[in-house]
């Protein structure tokens, strides 16, 4: 048996024109010279469930677990506005764009997770606050200059990007920083794209 494992997640892509106007707004950031890791444009995602370290047995199973989860499901719009910050604003962690509130991402959320611990794997039991990760700060190096930044951008809005599938992602860490790629998607409804 391969017991060999795979860091993994179950996410949403975003739509390319979402992408590409939070691309844009991470140039401006890069101008103010912070000490942060940006997010590459490819890699904007929305996390439903970080799974951590699981063997190939499981990414199977999850294949179909998955596709019950959102077997009910229609497709649906999120709205991408505003930005923040995880952690104390004098030494945030992580930056975000958030994610309007929203029943059926929380819904969707639910119903993945309900399905995902059937196989006894750990979920972080926090409330979950749909976001998009796009920087993660390295140190607290223009620190000041970041937080003017963040809240010159707190109410932008950045897009709709709709909601019709789920993916099941590798992450692979590289010192350039995590290359992920679609294991399994899940199309809303009966429909499926095995990859």
């Amino acid at each position: 048996m391969n017991t060999a494992t795979i860091r993994a997640f179950i996410a949403v892509e975003i739509d390319e024109i979402v992408r590409q106007k939070l691309s844009e707004i991470v140039l401006e950031f890069e101008k103010t010279k912070c000490d942060v890791k940006w997010v590459k444009t490819e890699n904007f995602h929305l996390t439903l469930i970080f799974l951590g370290d699981i063997i190939q047995e499981t990414v199977d199973s999850l294949k179909d677990i998955l596709r019950k989860a959102v077997s009910t499901f229609q497709p649906f719009k999120i709205e991408i506005k505003g930005m923040g910050t995880f952690g104390h604003p004098k030494y945030p962690r992580v930056i975000w764009a958030g994610v309007e509130p929203n029943d059926s991402i929380q819904s969707l959320y639910r119903a993945v997770k309900t399905e995902v611990t059937t196989l006894k794997l750990s979920v972080d039991e926090k409330e979950y606050i749909p976001h998009l990760t796009i920087g993660r700060v390295r140190s607290g190096h223009g620190i000041p200059k970041l937080m003017d930044m963040i809240k010159l951008y707190k109410t932008q809005f950045f897009g709709l990007s709709t909601v019709d599938s789920i993916v099941l992602m590798k992450s692979v860490l590289q010192p350039s920083g995590p290359v992920y790629s679609v294991l399994h998607k899940v199309s809303f409804g009966s429909g499926e794209n095995a990859l």
